[in-house]
């Protein structure tokens, strides 16, 4: 049975309105997922600040004197990177700062850069990374693997923390677990539960919560002394 005309001319406006849609549909996939892959010379000990204020930050240390980064941007954002053999910036540029939306930044550095991250609402996690780590978040997670974490005096960080040995001296709420130890500075005050073998409290450190320390669980609310 011969199709009519009108049928095949109906077939055939479906056929193009279906593939107009998917091209379309890939377009905007393309611009929500833009693509960045960068290199930049930095060394072994040199200095690295990340800005990404919204998705994550992955950071792998190697053993090589270059910063490599892969990601994906959100739709409009716009990426920068920077600096010298000594020190470089990275950061994310949001298209819309009231509806920023996720960029994803993967990272591979040498293995004892300073490094210093900044986000708002993301993920970061950090590996075989030996030089010091400046890490803030203000709601996420921070994950530290094979290395101490150390949380500075001017950081505050709503947050779940984990890491080999977590130092801190700034303004931790959320959930602090450590592989081995938590020391807890003079300067520090720490709101929820903090979860480790082992525990060092500073004079003056204020911290409220629940503790379990080596499977001890009980709360807790005191600032010792100065």
């Amino acid at each position: 049975m011969k199709s009519s005309p009108a049928a095949v001319n109906g077939t055939l406006a479906r056929m193009l309105v279906g593939g107009a849609i998917a091209i379309m549909l890939i377009s905007s996939t393309a611009i929500a997922q833009k693509k960045v892959e960068r290199k930049l010379p930095l060394g072994m000990e040199g200095a690295l600040r990340v800005v990404n204020m919204v998705g994550s930050v992955t950071v792998h240390g190697w053993n090589k004197d270059t910063v490599l980064v892969r990601g994906a941007l959100g739709a409009g954002d716009t990426f920068f990177m920077g600096g010298g053999y000594t020190g470089a910036k990275m950061f994310v540029e949001s298209a819309n700062d009231r509806d920023p939306k996720p960029s994803r930044l993967e990272l591979w550095v040498p293995a004892r850069v300073r490094l210093w991250i900044k986000t708002a609402t993301a993920n970061i996690d950090v590996s075989d990374v030996a030089g010091g780590l400046d890490l803030y978040v203000v709601s996420g997670t921070i994950d530290v693997s094979g290395h101490p974490l150390t949380v500075t005096e001017a950081a505050h960080i709503d947050a779940e923390v984990k890491a080999h040995t977590i130092i801190v001296a700034g303004n931790v709420n959320g959930r602090l677990n450590a592989e081995q130890r938590i020391v807890v500075q003079q300067t520090a005050t720490v709101t929820g539960e903090v979860s480790a073998p082992a525990l060092t409290l500073h004079e003056g450190a204020l911290v409220q919560g629940r503790l379990d320390i080596a499977g001890h669980r009980q709360p807790v609310a005191l600032k010792l002394a100065v």
